[in-house]
């Protein structure tokens, strides 16, 4: 048996929490001892199995920013992640890689698995075995010398030369490998990008192509026959008062509901709704999915592959670089259809009320589900384990 620690970090896609989960219990399954370092920890005990509730433990995080006006530009790459990460001051890294080495040595892990969390590579690499993984829009080929960009029109938080620099003068201060260039910050003993390329925006740069979603994809269903709606949300979408008002305005219509870090008024106005079916865990909401006619979502991917395999049309509602990624390869795929909502409720609930009359949507997903079900792709968590394992021995 040996000791894992996992981490993830604030800046880093919200939806990795819910793969740290997953590659937490795969790991505990085969009988080593697991860890998991979070920046939001009650995020991670939501979606995690209760086996591993007592395994969570609070990372090291960020100062928080300020609300100014003269705020970094909209996030256009991964480097301006990196940026709102702590690699934009020297001072702020420092601080953060001697956190999450203090955590280390109270662990004592035999593996360190780095999932969105850039700092814990960089306080990793040359000192433990370090397995580097991710979801294909959230983590760019690290065999690339520099971070690819996904907006052109969006200038860098700041220079590749100025973000080694930072990075190298701490990995040096605290006896790590060297970095020298920007991707070796997550170039560990081992790299493992999992996704499909469907919706990988960063399919036509990799060289090393993603291996398959982390779950097996579930096969093509038949499309519902009565009409109801799943929608998987999240607390922090700017417009989710406005959903969830949206939410209540179809009378019988079942509308299946999760939405993650959902508020007390939230839940109660939901609650006493006709219709509206309250799902505590994401999972339990997802297994709703193949009896729905749409599923209303942020573009993330586990969401997005869940409802290619079955074949079910998806409502895309995308706030974050990742999932306006995957979103767009949603759409290239015709797969997911985004939508404008605005602040009013109402041409909100009248925007969604189409969704349960789009026939070609449900001829899209149905297509391309029977494609991919032709010869679907290998579930990646089996290699990732055992990649994991491997560098224990190692």
């Amino acid at each position: 048996m040996a000791r894992f620690l996992i981490g993830w970090e604030i800046g880093a896609s919200p939806d990795l929490l819910v793969d740290v989960a997953d590659i937490a219990l795969a790991l505990l399954r085969r009988g080593h001892e697991v860890r998991m370092a979070a920046a939001d920890p009650v995020g991670l005990a939501s979606v995690v199995d209760p086996a591993l509730l007592s395994s969570i433990l609070p990372s090291p995080m960020p100062p928080m920013r300020p609300d100014l006006i003269m705020r970094p530009p909209k996030e256009g790459g991964f480097a301006d992640k990196l940026f709102a990460q702590g690699f934009n001051s020297p001072t702020v890294l420092s601080g953060l890689v001697s956190a999450w080495q203090n955590l280390i040595y109270a662990v004592t892990p035999d593996v360190v698995l780095s999932i969105g969390a850039p700092v814990l590579a960089l306080a990793t690499r040359g000192r433990l075995p370090l397995l580097v993984a991710g979801s294909a829009e959230s983590l760019p080929p690290p065999e690339l010398g520099t971070w690819p960009r996904l907006h052109a029109n969006i200038a860098p938080s700041q220079t590749d030369d100025r973000l080694v620099a930072i990075a190298q003068s701490v990995a040096e201060a605290h006896g790590t490998a060297p970095v020298k260039q920007a991707t070796d910050i997550l170039r560990g003993d081992h790299v493992i990008v999992y996704g499909m390329p469907q919706i990988d925006p960063y399919v036509a740069l990799r060289q090393v192509p993603a291996a398959g979603p982390l779950r097996s994809l579930p096969p093509p269903v038949v499309p519902a026959g009565k009409p109801a709606m799943l929608a998987v949300l999240d607390v922090h979408h700017p417009e989710i008062e406005t959903l969830v008002m949206a939410l209540t305005d179809f009378g019988g219509t079942p509308v299946h509901v999760h939405i993650r870090g959902m508020t007390v008024p939230m839940y109660n106005f939901l609650a006493q709704s006709p219709g509206i079916v309250l799902h505590a865990r994401l999972d339990d909401a997802l297994a709703q999915a193949a009896d729905t006619t749409f599923v209303l979502h942020h573009a993330t991917a586990r969401t997005a592959a869940i409802c290619i395999g079955m074949g079910v049309p998806q409502a895309l509602l995308p706030f974050t670089i990742e999932q306006n990624a995957v979103a767009d390869m949603l759409q290239r795929f015709n797969a997911g259809m985004r939508l404008g909502l605005g602040t009013d409720p109402t041409p909100a609930a009248d925007s969604l009320a189409v969704l349960f009359r789009n026939i070609d949507q449900v001829q899209n997903a149905q297509h391309l589900a029977r494609q991919i079900a032709l010869k679907p792709p290998a579930a990646a968590m089996d290699g990732l384990v055992t990649a994991a394992e491997r560098l224990v021995r190692s």
